[in-house]
């Protein structure tokens, strides 16, 4: 399974993204921290609403929980949570977490986190993530290193299993399914969002996400004369539309799939151009235009326990 953390970066190249990351993080902590809350929100209606199952009580998984676990605090509120990253997820400045993580994953893991924490960006998160919860303290959740394509947890050990911007960076996304389907209860059900790898940002050139955004052509990776000048610190499994229905059809049948567009004003009218001029032409506008998926599934074979 590959992360961020896993692919090669000179020292230069390291620098500059950390200056790029205290920019891209550290404006409007707020909006951001606002805007993750209101998106789980929405998540537990829907599944109260479509699938029976009330999110309190409950065991959850976060898997994927990343180097701020907003998720994992947000669920734990209610619920008994763990999570799980391919990365060691360092909480405080515990040394030997960060020897655990320099051999799993390498000094670059170790530099980014020691200078995130050090320009103290998960400081601001972790004040917002307070204040907008209404929480005095924000109690250490168990964040465990695991891949998610072979977990240690037994059968139907959970209500519910959260995985947000994970699976289009597994080589082998229908194992993960798999598993999932495993430690999910019956009647519990599971929610996995991924971007997709033929929108326009879908390389995950960090370019594309900053100020820098105009150096990088429109869908570059997707474009045989352009994609030499690519730059990404991931790896992606670059599966289409098209396979990502297949695999979620043969793995998870019956799984609603929600389809979310790019909400850049002209991307439309700039996929059309560059399909006019001959541009992009075995690729839908669907494919092009959609940013991120959102599947549901529950796991057939008895109700929620904790319904409504």
């Amino acid at each position: 399974m590959g992360s961020y953390s896993s692919q090669k970066t000179n020292l230069e190249g390291l620098c500059r993204e950390a200056l790029n990351l205290y920019r891209t993080q550290s404006e409007n902590v707020a909006g951001k921290v606002g805007s993750v809350l209101r998106h789980l929100e929405n998540l537990e209606n829907r599944i109260r609403q479509n699938y029976g199952l009330v999110l309190h009580d409950c065991d959850v998984l976060d898997i994927g929980v990343g180097q701020f676990p907003l998720h994992l605090q947000y669920f734990g509120r209610n619920n008994r949570v763990v999570g799980i990253d391919f990365d060691v997820i360092a909480q405080g400045f515990n040394p030997v977490q960060y020897v655990e993580m320099f051999w799993s994953n390498g000094w670059r893991r170790v530099a980014k986190t020691v200078g995130r924490k050090l320009l103290g960006i998960d400081r601001l998160y972790i004040r917002e993530l307070k204040r907008q919860m209404n929480l005095a303290s924000l109690p250490r959740r168990p964040i465990l290193h695991m891949d998610a394509c072979q977990m240690d947890f037994a059968e139907a050990t959970f209500h519910f299993v959260h995985c947000q911007s994970v699976f289009h960076h597994l080589s082998t996304p229908a194992r993960a399914m798999e598993e999932i389907k495993r430690v999910l209860r019956p009647g519990g059900v599971c929610f996995i969002s991924f971007h997709l790898y033929t929108s326009e940002t879908g390389s995950l050139d960090p370019r594309v996400f900053t100020d820098r955004r105009h150096e990088a052509a429109l869908w570059r990776h997707l474009r045989p004369r352009h994609a030499a000048a690519l730059k990404s610190n991931a790896f992606l499994n670059k599966l289409r539309l098209a396979e990502w229905r297949a695999l979620f059809e043969q793995h998870m049948a019956g799984a609603k799939m929600i389809l979310h567009p790019s909400q850049r004003p002209g991307v439309e009218e700039d996929a059309q151009r560059l399909k006019a001029q001959g541009e992009l032409p075995e690729y839908s506008m669907e494919e092009l235009l959609t940013h991120n998926v959102w599947v549901f599934w529950q796991k057939p074979g008895g109700s929620p326990a904790r319904s409504v």
